[in-house]
């Protein structure tokens, strides 16, 4: 059990030290951190050196929930009532525009394609969630301040609750699709 621990230990310290390098040196160059963390995980990762294998990404998942988990408890922080009562309508129009505009187009791509109703569904469902991780990093990277910085934020704190709710939604649709019963909420 202790050996597994510090293997995991040693695989998260070589991940930090090899991916805050890779956005240092990017940073110097004037390009977003993120892109530095990327491009590193590529090199050492399945795609490239093989550093870190399939196994060893998985392993590293607790951690990935972790991160996550501080990111979506800071965008939280950042958010004001102030301006979702000064913008909310616009946040709400931008945030249904955007979701809902992947999920149709995903929904309608996958069915053209797959002709399968569920599987379509399902992917759509998936397809409107966004990766706040990147962009949340490029806006406190850059400090970015202003209204477009202000409302990006918002969308991408409220996106993760819509995508929920699609999916609620969607997998009880597939599920129904699937097994020829009546669905209910």
């Amino acid at each position: 059990m202790d050996q597994i621990f510090n293997q995991i230990l040693l695989l998260f310290g070589l991940a930090m030290f090899f991916g805050l390098s890779g956005g240092k040196i990017f940073r110097f160059f004037k390009i977003p951190q993120v892109v530095g963390f990327i491009a590193i995980g590529v090199i050492l990762g399945v795609s490239g050196f093989g550093v870190f294998s399939r196994e060893t990404i998985q392993d590293l998942g607790p951690f990935t929930n972790f991160a996550l988990g501080v990111i979506g408890f800071m965008i939280g922080g950042e958010i004001r009532l102030s301006t979702f009562k000064k913008y909310g309508k616009n946040i709400f129009v931008i945030l249904m525009c955007e979701g809902m505009f992947a999920y149709l187009l995903v929904g309608i791509f996958v069915y053209l394609v797959t002709k399968n109703a569920a599987i379509s569904i399902l992917l759509a469902a998936l397809a409107s969630a966004t990766a706040p991780a990147a962009t949340v990093d490029v806006i406190w990277e850059y400090r970015a301040k202003g209204i477009l910085s202000t409302m990006i934020l918002a969308i991408v704190a409220l996106d993760d609750g819509l995508s929920l709710i699609l999916y609620a939604l969607s997998k009880v649709f597939a599920e129904s699709i699937i097994t020829g019963k009546e669905f209910s909420l």
